[in-house]
């Protein structure tokens, strides 16, 4: 499955998977640029995350020292291909809980990068933090984002009508949920 290597990183034939380090922020950015304009399956679109370098490295310091969150980038050749977290809530009643979230550069679709992915945050989920709930959303009709997640112990307990809106037009968003 996975294996452990130097500095927390996993290595899976041609992907790299890693920690996030202040050092990405700036390529992270253009990554979630990217990413936006590829699909309607993220909260936002090609206008991109509205974050600066500054708040990018800031919220990769926090997740790293929390020891309850973490964020991987997933690399090939140096390029950041994906992106995942999971981020633990700190509020006591529900700090049982996680939010997981996932992207992939679209031109790498369907080569089992989301797959190795998902591997190293449910290991991280189940081994290093207190998280009993994994949670997400995802869009309805991204029928391959659903069937991963299934893949890994998720199922769907809710539908949110209009959780995205995209210029006038709304899509729904299956809540997904996975018990550790």
């Amino acid at each position: 499955m996975l294996m452990t290597g130097k500095g927390g990183k996993y290595r899976m034939n041609h992907l790299t998977i890693m920690q996030a380090e202040k050092e990405d922020a700036k390529a992270l950015l253009q990554y979630r640029d990217a990413i936006g304009a590829e699909s309607d399956n993220l909260t936002y679109g090609s206008e991109g995350s509205g974050m600066t370098v500054e708040a990018q490295e800031t919220f990769i310091q926090r997740t790293k020292e929390s020891g309850e969150s973490v964020m991987y980038v997933g690399k090939i050749n140096g390029e950041i291909v994906a992106l995942g977290s999971i981020t633990a809530y700190d509020k006591p009643r529900i700090r049982h809980r996680g939010e997981l979230g996932l992207t992939v550069r679209k031109s790498y679709w369907n080569q089992g990068i989301a797959t190795k992915m998902m591997q190293a945050l449910m290991a991280f989920a189940e081994e290093r933090i207190s998280c009993e709930v994994v949670e997400l959303e995802v869009r309805s009709d991204n029928e391959a984002a659903i069937h991963l997640y299934e893949k890994f112990g998720f199922r769907t307990i809710g539908i949110y009508e209009k959780f995205f809106k995209i210029g006038d037009q709304y899509a729904p968003a299956n809540l997904m949920n996975c018990y550790l």
